[in-house]
């Protein structure tokens, strides 16, 4: 669904709804466009972890965003 320009535009509606309600708490987006920073790392766990699939949007999202950018602990 992703992969199409619909159904990113569709997809793009939720992350945008999650980094900008967490963003800097679960995870921390570097310097850059965060829709394409946002919408890259979320696609890539997703392809990589078909597995969790079936799991709630928004767990998938965040775990794409903290396994992307995690925050530093310094």
């Amino acid at each position: 669904m992703m992969r199409s320009d619909a159904g990113r535009s569709v997809a793009q509606i939720f992350i945008d709804d999650v980094w900008k309600k967490w963003n800097e708490r679960l995870f921390c987006l570097p310097p850059g466009d965060p829709q394409q920073l946002s919408f890259d790392a979320v696609m890539i766990h997703l392809e990589t972890h078909p597995e969790q699939l079936h799991r709630p949007r928004r767990y998938l999202i965040v775990q794409g965003l903290r396994a992307a950018y995690p925050c530093s602990t310094e």
